[in-house]
């Protein structure tokens, strides 16, 4: 990319560097980085088994363009510690982020309207291992490999793997990042779990149950929804991401994080490296607290409460392949509800109950 070689210039010896435009070429890049996962993710259709190679082909080069971000990011600081112009850069590859995320959307609205359709051709996903009917029941399916998905979700985990914890700039980045992945994994429970999408605000959402309880009433089972479908696809890409950010949380997020033995023989981890060390009861509660937030909107906490008072907040101003577990379809919306909960813990939702039941006595 043109960005990339212009950031490269910067680190010649004896080249002039004027801080404002490398904050500049380094906001463009990533800029640049959002687009290009985009455009790869929305070409038409091919059968040629080359167009997935392609696709790796692109997502690994995005991700060396992010290294060079972050390491101009580096000499960025070295010239001009500013909160600034580092800031810029923090919300420009927090927001890059955020758009190869949404990228989830685009593959798994397109597979879940082909199914619909009765499209049984799509490129984008591998075909499902049919079990034998149960009696009574329908065929029993396992969770589809979408390579697409597989590949965005593998770029996500390489990009947030690049973090150092000792740099400080990439603290903020980290807490950027963690935010989209929970946003994301709040939106899809709050999916699986009502079988709809969240309204707007409070009053659409008290519309929309009042109508999902009257065709409750119906003895004839509701088909599977698109964004119902959409959660279903999505959820171990997104699992995915969870467990290698929550593996790299300690070292970003808790102050003092008990160590391994074999933590302690190594003192200086490589950059991105997933080390055994554990999560901060104060670190544990704040993304507790950040995902019952992005399960229910913000405008359904009460601002006053202590709880939530230190969610993860957006910031201002390529790994391998992941082998999807064998996860029956039917069973996905209860299996991804619990595997992000029993990553997390549910004892917050019970805390903030009994905080509630407190003050109505």
């Amino acid at each position: 990319m043109r960005r990339l070689f212009q950031i490269g210039l910067y680190f010649k010896p004896g080249s002039p560097v004027e801080p404002k435009d490398l904050m500049h070429h380094l906001c463009l890049a990533a800029d640049e980085c959002a687009q290009v996962v985009l455009d790869a993710i929305t070409q038409p259709k091919s059968s040629d088994p080359a167009s997935i190679t392609d696709l790796t082909t692109t997502m690994t080069a995005v991700g060396r363009v992010v290294a060079g971000i972050l390491a101009g990011l580096q000499k960025l600081v070295r010239l001009d510690s500013s909160d600034s112009l580092k800031g810029q850069v923090t919300y420009a590859l927090v927001r890059m982020y955020e758009k190869i995320l949404a990228g989830f959307d685009v593959v798994s609205q397109e597979l879940a309207l082909a199914e619909t359709a009765g499209s049984s051709n799509d490129p984008k996903t591998t075909s499902a291992t049919v079990k034998s009917k149960p009696k009574g029941g329908p065929p029993r399916v396992n969770i589809k490999d979408v390579p697409t998905l597989n590949a965005l979700a593998s770029l996500l985990s390489g990009i947030i793997k690049q973090l150092d914890s000792k740099q400080d700039p990439h603290k903020d980045i980290f807490e950027g990042f963690l935010f989209c992945i929970f946003s994301k994994l709040g939106d899809r429970i709050y999916t699986v779990n009502f079988l709809r999408p969240r309204a707007e605000n409070i009053m659409k959402e008290l519309e929309t149950a009042s109508c999902s309880d009257e065709s409750d009433t119906e003895t004839t089972p509701s088909p599977v929804t698109t964004p119902v479908r959409q959660a279903q696809l999505e959820a171990p890409y997104l699992l995915h991401l969870l467990k290698q950010s929550l593996a790299l949380t300690p070292s970003f997020l808790s102050s003092t994080a008990s160590t391994s033995k074999s933590t302690k023989a190594k003192p200086n981890p490589k950059p991105g490296s997933i080390t055994k060390v554990t999560l901060s009861l104060a670190a544990k509660e704040r993304l507790q607290a950040t995902l019952v937030s992005a399960i229910f909107g913000p405008g359904s906490i009460d601002n006053d409460s202590d709880l939530f008072m230190e969610c993860l907040q957006m910031p201002a101003a390529s790994g391998g392949a992941i082998t999807v577990p064998r996860v029956k379809e039917a069973e996905v919306g209860e299996w991804f509800q619990g595997e992000v909960w029993r990553l997390l813990g549910w004892e917050v939702l019970g805390r903030e109950m009994n905080n509630r039941m407190r003050e109505h006595q």
